[in-house]
C-alpha cells in the first residue's frame, strides 16, 4: 500500500504523487469519477492596483500560459486551447484533458454554498451515531 501524506481533497496530481518517491514508482492517475472543482482569480474591490491585476488575469487566462503552469505543476488548464501547446505525455495526464474531462464531475459550488451548513450538520449527525 502507498502512503501518501495528508493533504487537501483536490491536491494531487501524477507529478506531486510521484514526488512523495522521488519520481522512482511507476504511478499513473486515473480520473474515473474525480470531481472538477472550478477555481476563480480575484481583484479585491478597491485595489490601488486594479488595472495592473485585471491585465494580468487576462494574461493568465489565456492558452499559452496555462499550458506552462500545467507543464510545470501538472494542474489541468480551464483553457481548453492551453491543450494546442502541449505535448501529447502531458496533457494525457491532466485532469481537464478532453479524453479526461468526461470521466469527472463538475462540483456545483453554487449548490455547495448554499447547501454546506445543512450537509455538515447531517455529516455530523451520522458520524455520531456510529
Amino acid at each position: 500500500m502507498l502512503a501518501l501524506p495528508r493533504r487537501s481533497r483536490h491536491d494531487y496530481s501524477r507529478p506531486s504523487v510521484q514526488e512523495t518517491e522521488g519520481g522512482t514508482l511507476p504511478l499513473w492517475m486515473s480520473w474515473d469519477g474525480g470531481l472538477l472543482e472550478p477555481e476563480w482569480w480575484v481583484v479585491p474591490k478597491g485595489s490601488p492596483q486594479k488595472e495592473l491585476a485585471m491585465r494580468f488575469v487576462a494574461f493568465a487566462v489565456t492558452a499559452e500560459p496555462q499550458a506552462e503552469m500545467a507543464k510545470l505543476f501538472g494542474v489541468g488548464p480551464s483553457n481548453a486551447d492551453s491543450f494546442k501547446y502541449l505535448p501529447k505525455a502531458v496533457s494525457e495526464e491532466l485532469p481537464t484533458a478532453p479524453e479526461n474531462r468526461g470521466k469527472q464531475i463538475q462540483i456545483d459550488s453554487r449548490w455547495w454554498a448554499e447547501n454546506e451548513s445543512r450537509v455538515r450538520e447531517i455529516w455530523d449527525e451520522w458520524l455520531l451515531k456510529k
